[in-house]
C-alpha cells in the first residue's frame, strides 16, 4: 500500500519535536513531501531535519501540490481556522493540531465544512491515543475500583520565560481566551471526556499570576458529569517551589492514582497497592498510525472535529463561568 504523502504547515516545536519523531518511526507509512512556515529560517531548518525536502513560506504551494495527500497543520492557535479552511477547500486530508479553533464561531464553521467534504478531518489530540490513558480506560471499564464517583486532577507547574513554550510570542501575546490554560488544559478535558463522558455543568475561577507568559495561568474548575459523578480540575502554571501532575480517581472499591512519571497505582483497603508502569511517547505515534488507517483503510475516525469541538467548548464555557462568577451548563 502506498504511503500517505504529507505537507507540513508550521515548523515549530510541535512539528519538530513531537510530530517528526513519530512520523520517522512510521516511515513505511508516511512520506514528508514539503514544508511551509511563515519564517524561512524555520522552514529551512525543518527541511534539513527531513533530508532536504522542498520548503516554502507560501502555504498555497502546499495546498496546490498534487503530490501531497494530506496536510499536517501545527500553527499558532489563532491560525488554525484559516489553514483548516484552506486545507478543506484544497481537498487534502487534514491532521489539525489541537485545540480545534480559537473561537467558538470558527469551530462551528469548521464542523459545517467538515460535513461537506469527503476528506478526513482529524483533530490531533494525542492524549486520546496515549497508552497511559488507554490503560486507565481499560482498568475502569473492568470495574477494578468499582463505580467511579469522583475524579480530581491537579497540575501544578511553574512556567517562566526560560521554558521553550513560554518563549513563543503567540503564547505570550495570546489572541484567544485562556492563555496557557486553553493551550494545555484542552488535553486534560479530552482525557476526562474519554474516560467519563461529557461534562454537564461546572463552576470555574481564573487568575493571572505571571502576565509574562500570557493571560490567565491559574484555573480551578468544579464540574459534574452526571448526578453520580463529579470532579475537579486544577491547572496552575505559576507555582513556586512545588511541581505535581496527579490524576486521582475514586471508586466504590478502591482508588486509582496516576503520577507524573506515567505510573498507575491502584489502592484498595487491606490489600497491597498495585503499580503499573506505562511506556509512552505521549500518544504521537499512535495518533499518526490511526490517521494513516483512516486515510488508507477507511478506519473509523476516533478524533473527528466534533470531539475537538466538545473539548474546546468545555473550556470556553468554563472561562465564561469564571468571567461571570456563576455555574454554567456545558453540555
Amino acid at each position: 500500500m502506498k504511503k500517505v504523502r504529507l505537507g507540513i504547515i508550521g515548523c515549530g516545536i510541535a512539528a519538530k519535536e513531537l510530530h517528526l519523531p513519530a512520523i520517522k518511526k512510521l516511515k513505511d507509512k508516511f512520506e514528508i513531501v514539503a514544508a511551509c512556515n511563515r519564517t524561512e529560517k524555520k522552514a529551512k531548518e525543518y527541511s534539513r531535519l527531513t533530508g532536504g525536502i522542498t520548503y516554502t513560506t507560501d502555504c498555497r504551494e502546499i495546498f496546490k501540490n498534487p503530490e501531497i495527500d494530506a496536510v499536517v497543520i501545527a500553527v499558532p492557535i489563532e491560525l488554525n481556522y484559516k489553514f483548516a479552511v484552506e486545507a478543506i477547500k484544497s481537498g487534502k486530508h487534514i491532521f489539525l493540531e489541537k485545540p480545534l479553533a480559537a473561537k467558538p464561531r470558527e469551530a462551528k464553521k469548521l464542523l459545517a465544512l467538515q460535513k461537506r467534504t469527503s476528506s478526513t478531518c482529524f483533530l490531533a489530540e494525542n492524549y486520546r491515543f496515549d497508552t497511559l490513558y488507554l490503560e486507565i480506560k481499560k482498568i475502569l471499564n473492568e470495574k477494578v475500583i468499582g463505580d467511579v464517583y469522583s475524579v480530581v486532577w491537579n497540575v501544578f507547574n511553574n512556567l517562566t520565560l526560560k521554558d521553550k513554550y513560554a518563549q513563543t510570542l503567540w503564547r505570550q501575546k495570546n489572541k484567544y481566551p485562556g492563555g496557557f490554560i486553553y493551550d494545555g488544559g484542552v488535553h486534560n478535558i479530552a482525557v476526562l471526556r474519554m474516560l467519563f463522558g461529557d461534562i454537564e455543568s461546572g463552576y470555574a475561577s481564573m487568575k493571572t499570576i505571571n502576565p509574562e507568559i500570557g493571560t490567565e495561568d491559574t484555573f480551578s474548575f468544579l464540574f459534574n458529569f452526571n448526578k453520580s459523578l463529579h470532579g475537579a480540575l486544577n491547572i496552575f502554571f505559576s507555582v513556586r517551589g512545588f511541581h505535581s501532575n496527579n490524576l486521582i480517581i475514586l471508586g466504590t472499591k478502591g482508588s486509582l492514582i496516576v503520577q507524573s512519571n506515567n505510573q498507575i497505582i491502584i489502592k484498595k483497603d487491606g490489600r497491597k497497592e498495585q503499580k503499573i508502569n506505562i511506556k509512552t511517547d505521549g500518544g504521537y505515534e499512535n495518533e499518526f498510525l490511526h490517521f494513516y488507517r483512516i486515510v488508507k483503510k477507511g478506519a473509523e475516525n476516533l478524533s473527528p472535529f466534533e470531539e475537538g469541538y466538545k473539548d474546546m467548548m468545555t473550556l470556553q464555557r468554563a472561562f465564561e463561568s469564571a468571567k461571570k462568577n456563576r455555574l454554567v451548563k456545558i453540555f
